[in-house]
């Protein structure tokens, strides 16, 4: 068997997977790119999937050290803040023309060098990156096994400014210093055709692009709301529909079930005209109390946001004084961690 060609093949399909490892493009097109790739050498290699995995196994990455970030002693992972650069190193066992890189847009890959067991990456920040969780994801060549190791969380200090459909407007102050998976929160103030309608909690759920948020109540308003549907729901006439609709199923079942099944059709009809008054005001009552339950005299009882270019914000928020939805759009500021 002449070993050449098939030597110079496997060498011209290694330093493609290298420049799909490492050349432009973003993370996911580098990556669509490697698996492709790999996938040519796969069945270019003829090698079965116990000797492949031997041959290109799956990477080991441990985090040794960071500049200037230090690792979290909780979490082993780095607090980064938008706009700043760091210096990471990993014990590394690569594969030759492993690809390497972060699977989140907050971060840039500057500079990446291989050697020695270490693995030392250059990142950047993007200066208007949102809180988000960063992974480092590597793969293998041929084989594709990969493996992603949590590295950072991203987060500052930010300020949305939203307006409303509806009139209203809203600045947040959110703190996401704390680089930890758990939900955001800020103080938010309200105001409506120039007029303060005063300060909420907002908390938010979500990370880079997508956003989602609510804005609670206070004490006082969540005791108000508690007793506004215990009233409503100890209403005499939604009492009385509910006590009519059990006599009147009572006698429904007693009346039709002695009849011929030919008569039972009849006698049902005729009482589900009786029930329909009776049932409508208990689907009036019940549209009500949803309704004071899902809205919010200050603020919205729930906002979904998305996150564009610039920091533009567009989406909707629900509840936001009266029953609907209501169209909002906006922008986010970004600042360091440090004020």
């Amino acid at each position: 068997m002449n070993r050449l060609p098939f030597a110079l093949c496997t060498l011209a399909l290694a330093a493609t997977l290298v420049a799909a490892g490492a050349g432009p493009g973003s993370f996911q097109e580098r990556l669509e790119a490697f698996r492709k790739q790999s996938s040519q050498a796969r069945r270019a290699s003829g090698l079965d999937h116990a000797a492949l995995k031997r041959k290109y196994p799956t990477p080991e990455l441990s985090l040794v050290s960071s500049t200037p970030a230090a690792a979290s002693a909780e979490t082993g992972m780095l607090c980064l803040e938008p706009g700043s650069t760091a210096e990471l190193v990993f014990d590394a066992k690569l594969v030759p023309g492993s690809f390497v890189g972060f699977g989140c847009e907050a971060l840039t890959l500057l500079e990446q060098k291989e050697g020695g067991g270490k693995l030392r990456l250059k990142v950047g920040v993007a200066p208007d990156a949102l809180p988000t969780r960063c992974d480092l994801l590597a793969a293998s060549p041929v084989s594709g096994i990969q493996v992603s190791v949590p590295v950072a969380h991203v987060g500052g200090r930010y300020t949305w400014e939203l307006e409303l459909a509806n009139g209203m407007s809203s600045r947040w102050s959110v703190d996401a210093t704390r680089c930890e998976d758990v939900d955001l929160r800020g103080t938010s103030t309200w105001v409506q055709k120039g007029k303060s309608l005063g300060e909420r909690p907002v908390a938010l759920d979500g990370s880079g692009a997508r956003w989602s948020a609510r804005v609670e109540p206070t004490a006082e308003e969540q005791q108000a709301l508690s007793t506004q549907l215990r009233e409503q729901s100890a209403d005499t006439g939604t009492t009385a529909a509910l006590q009519q609709l059990n006599q009147l199923g009572e006698k429904m079942s007693a009346e039709c079930s002695k009849l011929a099944p030919a008569k039972m059709q009849p006698c049902f009809e005729k009482y589900q005209k009786l029930l329909a008054p009776h049932q409508q005001r208990l689907q009036q009552a019940g549209d009500r109390m949803k309704e004071a339950a899902s809205v919010r005299k200050v603020g919205c009882m729930e906002l979904t946001l998305a996150v564009g270019a610039g920091g533009s914000v567009s989406g909707k928020g629900s509840g936001c004084g009266a029953p609907g939805d209501t169209a909002v759009k906006g922008r986010v500021l970004v600042s360091a961690s440090t004020p």
